[in-house]
């Protein structure tokens, strides 16, 4: 194998593949990229037997082959170099690497131990705005449970339909909904539930001026496709919980104000709240138009904050988990948040004012 390209080039592919390539011990060949050049074409993969990655780089092959070196001596090595053309070329089992005043020797390993990375079948796209797409993951990847005793809501669910992608997310105390237009909408709807760990991948390697990100959905598989990037992973097995059902249709009071005064009077009222707890209590005043919010700690003291909103229907009160309603007004992306309520026992709903692309269930913590 042979072949030469700009550093730049190099650098900016080894950055999107070589995260994925991680400390193995039981397989070290997990740690190592997968150079290879066949066609005309140079493309490095990595993988993590979860998910793989592949992207192209530009560049002009002299010999095809493939060889696999430890992805981290090579990125280090290669982002060390300056902007300028160099040349590689596989030697057996080793990787030479030259520029116009370095030459290095990277001991590598065969291609034909690394793990065959899945092929997506490229035939139904769902495509949306890769940049609105990074936002909406981010707007709710932070709610999906930790604990993966319930496999079905340790991931990202995503259901297409009607030319709009929803994306939720859930812990059972708290849960997020981002709805997205696709850029491309098509008859085909599919739902799937990925892996939070690929959601992440995902946010990591789209860039905020790429087009689009296309997605292509098998069984058990699904491929991100950006900017000449491909990410493949494993979907989860098993039915996502009907989520719909916990959200009320009817409230007694609907407040609405301003998300950097409520975010203020929360963290205020955080200081204060029980250890292990988190308690923050919120009272609706309708005929004065005020939301006061409040904890105490007998260790501490207490604090209370009034803050003005326009409330309509019933006066009410109710208690949240301080982080899980911060982690929900933080991700309203608007000045004018609004939050509906039945009572102290049932959860609340927190949504941008006058949009409905946006949904956040919080859980109340019962006295």
């Amino acid at each position: 194998m042979k072949f030469s390209c700009l550093q730049e080039h190099l650098n900016k592919g080894l950055n999107q593949v070589s995260h994925l390539a991680s400390k193995n011990v039981s397989l070290p060949i997990l740690n190592n990229v997968l150079i290879s050049c066949e066609k005309g074409i140079i493309k490095l993969s990595a993988t993590n037997l979860e998910m793989g990655i592949n992207t192209i780089v530009r560049g002009k092959v002299d010999e095809a082959g493939k060889i696999t070196v430890p992805a981290k001596t090579l990125a280090d090595h290669i982002n060390l170099l300056p902007d300028e053309k160099i040349e590689l070329t596989s030697q057996e089992n080793n990787l030479l690497v030259k520029s116009k005043s370095t030459q290095t020797t990277i001991r590598g390993q065969s291609a034909d131990e690394f793990p065959v990375i899945p092929v997506v079948e490229q035939k139904i796209s769902h495509a949306v705005k890769a940049k609105d797409f990074k936002k909406s993951i981010g707007q709710v990847v932070y709610a999906v449970a930790q604990d993966e005793s319930r496999p079905e809501i340790s991931g990202v669910y995503i259901k297409i339909k009607s030319g709009r992608a929803t994306i939720v997310a859930t812990d059972s105390y708290r849960l997020a909904e981002k709805k997205t237009q696709l850029a491309k909408p098509n008859e085909h709807d599919v739902e799937a539930i990925i892996p939070t760990r690929t959601i992440q991948e995902l946010a990591r390697i789209v860039y905020d001026d790429a087009n689009n990100l296309e997605m292509y959905f098998s069984d058990n598989q699904v491929m991100f496709v950006c900017e000449g990037v491909e990410l493949i992973s494993r979907i989860i097995e098993g039915q996502y919980p009907d989520y719909r059902q916990i959200i009320p249709q009817d409230y007694k009071t609907v407040a609405k104000f301003s998300c950097d005064e409520m975010i203020k009077a929360v963290k205020s009222a955080a200081l204060f709240s029980k250890t292990g707890i988190n308690d923050v209590n919120l009272k609706f005043n309708a005929k004065a138009g005020r939301i006061m919010v409040s904890s105490a700690n007998t260790q501490l003291g207490e604090s209370t904050t009034e803050i003005r909103a326009e409330i309509t229907g019933e006066e009410n009160v109710t208690v949240f988990n301080h982080r899980y309603l911060l982690d929900g007004l933080a991700n309203l992306d608007t000045s004018q948040g609004a939050l509906s309520l039945i009572d102290g026992s049932n959860p609340g709903t927190l949504t941008p004012k006058d949009l409905d692309d946006f949904l956040y269930i919080i859980m109340p913590i019962k006295q």
